[in-house]
Order: C-alpha cells, then sequence, then structure tokens
C-alpha cells in the first residue's frame, strides 16, 4: 500500500490532488480541518488534510490527455474481470490489509467499520459526503470517528445527500444530547463546586447563577472560594457576594471548608469557586478529589470555554469527568462562530449540559440549556435545513 498525505485550503482541491496523483482507486482515510499559523502575517488560516492511499500494484494513474476515456475503461475492466462477491472479498482484505498497516505505523486511530462500508470507502462519493459533513462542524477526531460508523449504519439503505445528514444529526442529539442539572431546580441544599481550566468563566458563572437564585427565585445561600492560586480571585467573588448581600468565605483547608459546610448547612445553597490550574496536571486532581472527598455531597458544575481549539475542549471533557459532575456549562458562545463541536462531544459521550454563557453580564448573559436551545445553536452553521419544514416547528429558538 501506498500511502500519502496531502495538505489543501479546501476539500476539493484536495481531493483533485488525490485523485491526480494516486488515480480513482485511491481509498479516503482520513480528513482534518486545522487552523495554522501565517508565516509573515497576523492570524491564522484554515486548511484541510487528507490521508490517502493506493495500491501500486494494482493502480495505474491516469494519463492527463485522456482522462474520462481511461475512467470508461477501468470500470469496463473491473465489470469483465470481477464478480460483485469476488470484489466485496477483495475490498474488505485490502481495508483489513491497509488498517494493520496504518495502527502499526501509529498514523492513525481507525474504528470498526459497519457491514456494507467497504464500496463507499473506495469509491468516494458517501464516504467524502460524510467527511465533509462532519468536517464542516470542526468536530475532533475522535468525535468523529466515533460518529462515523453510526452514520452508515443508519444510512446503509438511504442515499447519503445533505438533508439525509441533517435529518441523521437531528435525530442523533434528540436522542443523546442529555439535559444537566440546574441549580434552581436543584433538591435543596444545592451544593456545588465550579471546576476548570484558568480563564474559562468559573467565578463569573458563579456569580450569575448565585443571582439568579437569589433574586428570581428567593433563595438564601454563601459563596465560598478555595482559590488561594489565583491573585485577586477571592476578591472578585467578595464583591459580588457584597454586590447580592449574601454571605462569603473561604477556605485554605479542609476543616475550615467543612466548618463552612457545617455552619451554612440550613442554607439553601452553597457554591464554592475553585482553583484554576493546567486540568490535566496530577497536583490539580489530587486537589480537586480532596475537595470532593472532603464533602461528599458536592457537586461539580464543570466550566468548558466554547472559543478554546476544539481538542483541548475534548480532553477537559474527559478529564473532568471522574468527578461527581451535575453538568457541564459552554461559557463564552459570544465569543464564537458556531458552538456545534463542543456540544455535538458531549451528546457522543450522553454528558448532560447545564448552561450556555454569551457574555459577561451578571446575571442576564447565561441561559438554562434545554436540547431545543442547543439543537438551535448548532444549527446556526451547518445542521440549519434539519431545522425547515416539520422539523423547524419543534425547536424554540434563541439568540445566544
Amino acid at each position: 500500500m501506498k500511502l500519502k498525505r496531502f495538505i489543501a485550503q479546501d476539500m476539493t482541491s484536495a481531493l483533485e490532488r488525490v485523485k491526480k496523483e494516486l488515480g480513482p482507486d485511491a481509498v479516503i482515510i482520513s480528513t482534518e480541518k486545522r487552523r495554522i499559523k501565517q508565516h509573515g502575517r497576523p492570524g491564522f488560516k484554515s486548511i484541510i488534510e487528507v490521508v490517502a492511499a493506493v495500491d501500486p500494484a494494482e493502480t495505474e494513474i491516469a494519463p492527463d490527455t485522456n482522462q474520462a476515456a481511461w475512467l470508461k475503461n477501468r470500470k469496463q475492466e473491473n465489470s469483465a474481470d470481477k464478480a460483485p462477491d469476488g470484489m466485496l472479498a477483495e475490498l474488505k482484505r485490502e481495508i483489513a490489509e491497509l488498517k494493520e498497516i496504518l495502527e502499526y505505523k501509529g498514523m492513525i486511530e481507525m474504528t470498526t467499520l459497519p457491514k456494507g462500508i467497504g464500496d463507499s470507502l473506495l469509491y468516494g462519493s458517501p464516504a467524502i459526503a460524510v467527511d465533509n459533513f462532519l468536517t464542516s462542524l470542526n468536530l475532533d477526531t475522535a468525535t468523529k470517528q466515533f460518529l462515523y460508523p453510526r452514520i452508515f449504519r443508519t444510512l446503509e439503505s438511504t442515499p447519503v445527500t445533505e438533508s439525509a445528514l441533517n435529518e441523521w444529526l437531528y435525530n442523533f442529539l434528540k436522542s443523546n444530547m442529555k439535559r444537566g442539572g440546574q441549580a434552581e431546580h436543584w433538591a435543596k441544599p444545592c451544593w456545588w463546586a465550579f471546576i476548570g481550566p484558568t480563564g474559562v468563566g468559573k467565578t463569573t458563572t458563579l456569580a450569575k447563577i448565585a443571582a439568579r437564585l437569589k433574586f428570581i427565585h428567593r433563595r438564601h445561600g454563601v459563596l465560598v472560594s478555595v482559590d488561594s492560586y489565583r491573585l485577586g480571585a477571592a476578591e472578585q467573588l467578595r464583591k459580588y457576594a457584597a454586590l447580592m448581600d449574601l454571605p462569603f468565605e473561604t477556605a485554605s483547608t479542609n476543616t475550615e471548608l467543612l466548618k463552612i459546610f457545617g455552619d451554612y448547612a440550613d442554607y439553601d445553597f452553597i457554591l464554592v469557586d475553585t482553583t484554576g490550574r493546567n486540568p490535566f496536571s496530577d497536583r490539580h486532581q489530587r486537589e480537586l478529589q480532596r475537595l470532593f472527598d472532603t464533602i461528599p455531597e458536592l457537586m461539580a458544575q464543570v466550566m468548558l470555554c466554547s472559543s478554546y481549539d476544539i481538542r483541548q475542549i475534548v480532553k477537559t471533557i474527559e478529564f473532568y469527568k471522574r468527578f461527581p459532575v451535575a453538568g457541564y456549562t459552554l461559557t463564552k458562545t459570544d465569543e464564537i462562530e458556531s458552538a456545534a463541536a463542543p456540544l455535538i462531544a458531549l451528546a457522543a459521550r450522553q454528558l448532560p449540559i447545564s448552561y450556555i454563557t454569551n457574555g459577561q453580564r451578571v446575571p442576564e448573559d447565561i441561559k438554562s440549556a434545554t436540547i431545543e436551545l442547543c439543537i438551535d445553536m448548532i444549527s446556526g452553521r451547518a445542521a440549519a435545513p434539519i431545522l425547515s419544514g416539520r422539523t423547524q416547528q419543534n425547536v424554540t429558538h434563541a439568540t445566544c
């Protein structure tokens, strides 16, 4: 097998290069949308990376002078020389061989292919349509590999059209997106810790939820900071507490934290602001584990910053799901074009979404994350057609 990587500005250009250099029998292995730094210029630019392969022993490169005639002859040769059953067996053998080579080289992690996908992979059209659709959503590789076989299983006997893909996505989200816990509907007392990497909006989101509980639902609570790492973090939360006329406490030890929860045990809510660190460090994991071990009834609200790279967001999701999570909050959606990627990543893992934040105003810029709202946000870009016609009436529109 001859394996080659192609870089282009868009998918059309990449596929033209694959066809020109490897011929029409090339297998599209993977595609990925990336953003790279521009040399000598500010900002980033988007590129498409395509990995393709072909068997050089059996593949001829079409002459540039007579492409159409060459393709016609190749189709006739394949029809005459190979029976359908023999072709399917050969395709399965080639795919198995290619998978083994790629796994050995560690270049790509392949998923198990559903029955009947071989023709689509070899001849391109359905597989490329699916890949273009998922790439337009800016999904991470792991989520794309999770969704590929599910799409093909569902559309096995259906033409892979844009409307069919949109309809599939709509049904997938309706079935797999989970609504997370929301403080205003939480059984009293609501004991939540706001966790996440530095700069994702933990303190501001905590203040927004506290204000909703205080002024809309008339509940009594206390704000607590255990963040002794960020300079000024406790002071920011102290100011929010003063503006809302709520008690404010700090705890630097487990003993102090236990005393606070004991003193305010009869309050409606205790919201805890935690230290923002590198989310993948052993120290951060130990700190959080001690926090939840000290207060077993404490639940986590995980902050995901929507403006982060999707690969970073997925790593954050995977790291924090080990703790007792009430839900995930997607923050700073006012800073991005589309929230499709993180929302679909949560749905693919069947993890709960609680809130959406879209600005710095307290308490205005926060919304409870209903399933309809999340689908509506995803439809803002790639899935817009699914909201036309019969499906549109089932979705509540909102601006985020």
